[in-house]
């Protein structure tokens, strides 16, 4: 009989699934109107399920999601993503309340293999997937603080002009 209930309790331990409830908030800088921003849960194997949910106008946010280990992602057009924990997994348990997540004007511009010029502004993010040069005769200006990233091990040839007062290279 105690085999039975043991039994009985182990498949009730396994099919029990536990729920966090979730609260934040999320901002859109130098903005009032916070709402629309997507707040998603990517899961990490195991027992996590990705979900997702959005901002009201107040930034806030409230999500009654599975437990696990989840990377979290803010993000909205036209405004730079933001990852939670430096897109490190956190581990969802209980009730939790997160920190405040701000996103930053700008979108990140994909750089791929070829040629440049025009202008870089600092409300951007540029990354570089592949080896990049200005032509003669062309011009690429880099706006004070524009971040540039290279995605691997990647050149920039100038056979033109380029004008940069002050640069980010990573």
């Amino acid at each position: 009989m105690n085999s039975i209930k043991f039994l009985f309790y182990f498949f009730c331990f396994l099919n029990y699934t536990l729920h966090c409830q979730l609260n934040g908030i999320a901002m859109l800088a130098s903005q009032i109107n916070h709402s629309g921003i997507k707040v998603k849960f990517k899961a990490n194997p195991g027992t996590a399920v990705s979900d997702s949910v959005y901002t009201n106008a107040t930034g806030n946010y409230s999500i009654n999601i599975i437990g696990g280990s989840y990377n979290i992602e803010f993000s909205k057009s036209g405004y730079q993503t933001f990852y939670y924990n430096s897109n490190q997994p956190v581990i969802l348990t209980n009730t939790l309340v997160l920190s405040t997540a701000s996103l930053n004007p700008g979108n990140i511009i994909v750089v791929p293999t070829g040629t440049v010029s025009g202008t870089w502004t600092n409300t951007n993010i540029y990354l570089i997937d592949g080896n990049i040069s200005i032509p003669n005769g062309n011009t690429l200006v880099i706006s004070p603080g524009t971040s540039i990233k290279f995605n691997g091990n990647y050149t920039l040839t100038s056979n033109g002009t380029l004008k940069s007062s002050r640069k980010s290279i990573q």
